[in-house]
């Protein structure tokens, strides 16, 4: 986030329990920006909202450490859309994920004279 200081940037993480070590009292968001907003979900609604209504992996009995881009002005309305890019897990797709975001983040091309 540091590389690319968009104030109309916006991150919702939403951390879960998943792993053995996953509790509420000992969470601490690693993403710490004024742009991110963070959420705990102790019960993993969202992870299993995602995995029926957006993933549906095969096999996965809940969607986590995945990430999820929408465009501005994305509409919320059953299903979030568009949906423009997906990607997990969130360490290995950082490249992905990167190159999808870049064309939101640069500033609109001036069409040539």
């Amino acid at each position: 986030m540091a590389h690319h200081p968009d104030p109309n940037l916006r991150v919702y993480a939403v951390w879960l329990p998943v792993l053995w070590s996953d509790f509420r009292w000992t969470w601490r968001p690693i993403l710490v920006d004024s742009r991110v907003t963070n959420f705990w979900d102790g019960q993993g609604e969202v992870g299993h909202w995602f995995l029926d209504h957006l993933t549906h992996r095969e096999g996965a009995k809940i969607e986590w450490d995945a990430d999820f881009l929408f465009p501005p002005g994305a509409r919320w309305n059953g299903v979030p859309a568009p949906l423009l890019h997906y990607g997990r897990p969130v360490r290995d797709d950082e490249d992905e994920l990167r190159l999808a975001l870049l064309p939101l983040l640069l500033p609109p091309s001036k069409p040539p004279r």
